[in-house]
C-alpha cells in the first residue's frame, strides 16, 4: 500500500486541483489520496465559500480516497501554523508515503535547502531577524531581509531562496519542508508545478483559473456557465447545486457578528481582553478600540485597520480569531486527532491501516469525540464544533434553511 497526501483547501475545487491530485497519484504510484482539507474556515482568515461538507464531497468524486479536516486553529493561522498542524497530522496516520504539494517552480531540493535553514536558525540569520523586526517589518519582510543578509555573508546567491518565500503557494511549500524535518518524519515531500495561473490572479484563465478568479466571478455574479470549463465536470455539478441553499458564504455575512463580538470585548474601552486572541498585537487592539464605531462590515473594518506593517490577511485573521475565540493556547504543538469528513467505500484498508498504525484518535462521529480524547484535546474539539455551528447558523439564516448540529453530522461516502 503506498499512499501520497495533500494539504488543501479545496475553496472551491478546480482543474488545477483535480492536475495536481492526478499528477500526484501518477508521479508517487500511489494506491490512494488522503487529503487534509480546511475546515469552515480558511487560511486567509476568512470563511470558504462552500461548507466542508461540500467541498468534501467535490474531493472524493474528483479521485480523493479520504479526506480529514484540519483543525479551525491552523486552517486560519499563518504558513507556519498552517503547515504544522496539516504536517503533524499526516506523520502521526503512520501510513504515509509521500506529500505532494503545488508550487511556481516544481523543484523539490530549493525547498528543503531553504526550510532546513530556517529551521536550524544560524545565529547570525536569528540576529539578522530580530534587528529587521525591531524596525517594524512584518514578519514576512524582517524574514526575507534576514535571509538575504545571511546568504550574502556566505557567500551564496540569495535569488532562489528569496523567490520561494514571495509567493503564498512556495511559502507554504518552505513551510511543510520544515515542518517535516523539525519531526525528522519519514514523508517524502514532492513538488509540482502549477498550471498556468498565479495564486492570485484576478481575471480566470482558459481552462486552469485559480480560485481566487473563480470566487471573484461568483461575487461578481457571473453567469454559472462561465465557470463550467474551470472545473471537473462532478464539482461543477455539486458546486452548481449547492448555490443558494449552501453557499456562497463571505465575510461580510459575520459582520453583524463581529460588532457584537467587538462591543462585548471593548467595553470599558480596555484593549486587554483583545490580547488573549491569535495575532492580536497591542498596535492592533488599540486599532481596533479606537476604531471600532466604523465597523460597517467585516471586509471594511479589515480595510481601514491596515497598515505597512499590519496586512490585510494578518488582520482578517485577527478578526477571526477574536470571532471565533481562539487563543495562541489553543493551538498545540501537533495536530491531536484526525477528524473523518469523508472517504471512499474502496478505501476501506486504507482505513483499517490507519487504525493499526497511528498515533492519535480518529474521529469519525463527533459525538464520541469525548470519549476518544484527552481533555486538552476535547477543548480544541468542541473550539472547531463552535467555528462549525457558527457557519451553519449563517447558512441557515442567509438561505432560510434548518440548522445543523455539527455534532449530529456523520462521514461522507463516496
Amino acid at each position: 500500500m503506498k499512499t501520497v497526501a495533500l494539504i488543501t483547501e479545496y475553496n472551491p475545487f478546480h482543474n488545477g486541483h483535480a492536475y495536481h491530485m492526478e499528477q500526484a497519484r501518477r508521479l508517487t504510484g500511489a494506491d490512494y489520496v488522503i487529503i487534509v482539507m480546511s475546515g469552515d474556515y480558511v487560511q486567509r482568515g476568512v470563511p470558504a465559500v462552500l461548507d466542508k461538507y461540500t467541498r468534501t464531497r467535490m474531493a472524493l468524486e474528483c479521485g480523493g480516497d479520504l479526506v480529514l479536516e484540519l483543525p479551525v486553529c491552523y486552517a486560519t493561522g499563518s504558513a507556519e501554523y498552517f503547515a504544522r498542524g496539516a504536517v503533524t497530522l499526516l506523520d502521526s496516520l503512520g501510513v504515509v508515503d509521500c506529500l505532494c504539494f503545488g508550487s511556481e517552480s516544481g523543484e523539490i531540493l530549493p525547498f528543503q535547502k531553504t526550510a532546513a535553514l530556517l529551521w536550524e536558525e544560524p545565529a547570525s540569520y536569528s540576529l539578522a531577524l530580530k534587528e529587521s523586526l525591531k524596525t517594524g517589518k512584518s514578519f514576512p519582510a524582517a524574514r526575507q531581509e534576514a535571509l538575504e543578509a545571511f546568504l550574502t555573508e556566505q557567500g551564496e546567491e540569495p535569488r532562489q531562496s528569496l523567490a520561494l518565500l514571495s509567493s503564498p503557494n512556495n511559502i507554504l511549500g518552505v513551510e511543510y519542508c520544515k515542518a517535516l524535518a523539525a519531526l525528522d518524519s519519514p514523508i517524502c515531500p514532492l513538488t509540482i508545478q502549477r498550471k498556468d495561473c498565479g495564486y492570485h490572479d484576478r481575471e480566470l484563465g482558459a481552462n486552469f483559473s485559480s480560485a481566487s478568479a473563480i470566487r471573484r466571478a461568483i461575487e461578481t455574479g457571473e453567469n454559472l456557465s462561465v465557470l463550467e470549463c474551470h472545473m471537473p465536470p462532478a464539482s461543477f455539478e455539486i458546486f452548481s447545486n449547492a448555490l443558494g441553499t449552501n453557499g456562497p458564504v463571505t465575510e461580510d455575512d459575520f459582520s453583524s457578528l463581529l460588532r457584537y463580538k467587538l462591543l462585548l470585548e471593548s467595553s470599558g474601552g480596555s484593549k486587554k481582553s483583545l490580547l488573549r486572541f491569535q495575532d492580536v498585537s497591542e498596535d492592533l487592539a488599540r486599532r481596533i478600540i479606537n476604531r471600532q464605531n466604523q465597523c460597517d462590515s467585516f471586509s471594511y473594518f479589515t480595510e481601514i485597520l491596515k497598515t505597512k506593517e499590519l496586512t490585510y490577511t494578518r488582520i482578517s485573521r485577527a478578526l477571526l480569531h477574536i470571532l471565533l475565540e481562539l487563543s495562541p493556547e489553543d493551538i498545540p504543538q501537533q495536530t491531536p486527532y484526525a477528524r473523518i469528513l469523508g472517504f471512499r467505500r474502496e478505501a476501506a484498508p486504507l482505513l483499517a491501516e490507519i487504525k493499526k498504525a497511528g498515533r492519535i484518535p480518529v474521529i469519525s462521529r463527533p459525538a464520541a469525540a469525548e470519549e476518544l480524547l484527552t481533555p486538552q484535546a476535547y477543548r480544541l474539539f468542541q473550539k472547531e464544533v463552535f467555528a462549525s455551528n457558527l457557519y451553519e447558523s449563517i447558512l441557515a439564516s442567509k438561505f432560510h434553511r434548518e440548522f445543523s448540529h455539527e455534532l449530529t453530522r456523520g462521514v461522507l461516502l463516496a
